[in-house]
């Protein structure tokens, strides 16, 4: 199971007079423009997406607007890296962009994600500009059996077993650790499976902002995962 998540921009409705044109051009006047970018995330690779799109509304002396998706990965790590710059247009039709890129990665590594949403126009030069980078940690959290409850409930049906898994590491688990020692799946993660003796946690932990995902993925290992 991977995590996605996606951030959308508002969309943007553009006067050149607000933007300060002189009030003698009337080319660009209103045009629309938004964005979103996606992620997701397993314990060897990374997907990523930029997604541009927009429109023209008024489009004097057939203006046209280009627009752009940047989408880079860096590897801080392993020092690799992938992306570029797409571009559609120029059109004053909707037109929409979309640039996908994907990177091997290992837990541990901390991939540099930045992106990128232009919209350029003849006369305004690029009215729409949304860029940012994040930066993710991967990072691998490992615990061993502690427990069994099997006469436990889910949707009102008695019968299930529940795992309860402790910290297998204490003192050598990843920036983003959970916050707390145990840890019990719920469904649908394992919850109806048997118990393994072990189970691996992909985390993410986002050191600008100092923030952990936890839980991206879960899964049982037959081994202890080694300790980091």
């Amino acid at each position: 199971m991977t995590n996605t998540k996606k951030t959308l921009s508002a969309l943007l409705a553009l006067l050149a007079l607000t933007l300060g044109a002189p009030r003698s051009r009337a080319q660009c006047e209103y045009a629309t423009a938004s964005s979103y970018t996606t992620y997701s995330v397993t314990d060897s690779m990374i997907y990523t997406s930029v997604y541009t799109e927009g429109q023209v509304v008024c489009s004097y002396n057939g203006m046209e607007h280009t627009y752009y998706a940047t989408n880079t990965l860096y590897d801080e790590k392993t020092k690799s890296s992938a992306g570029y710059t797409e571009s559609a247009g120029p059109s004053a039709n909707y037109t929409e962009v979309e640039n996908n890129q994907d990177m091997p990665i290992s837990p541990g590594d901390i991939v540099d994600f930045s992106y990128q949403s232009e919209v350029y126009c003849p006369i305004m030069g690029y009215f729409y500009d949304v860029a940012s980078l994040l930066k993710m940690e991967i990072t691998i959290t490992n615990y061993k059996l502690a427990s069994t409850v099997t006469d436990c409930e889910v949707s009102g049906v008695p019968t299930c077993i529940e795992c309860t898994y402790d910290l297998n590491c204490p003192q050598g688990n990843g920036t983003c650790g959970l916050p707390y020692s145990t840890l019990t799946p719920q469904p649908p993660n394992l919850i109806t499976m048997p118990c393994g003796n072990y189970l691996k946690v992909l985390n993410i932990y986002f050191p600008n902002v100092g923030y952990c995902l936890y839980d991206v993925w879960s899964k049982q290992v037959p081994q202890a995962v080694p300790c980091t």
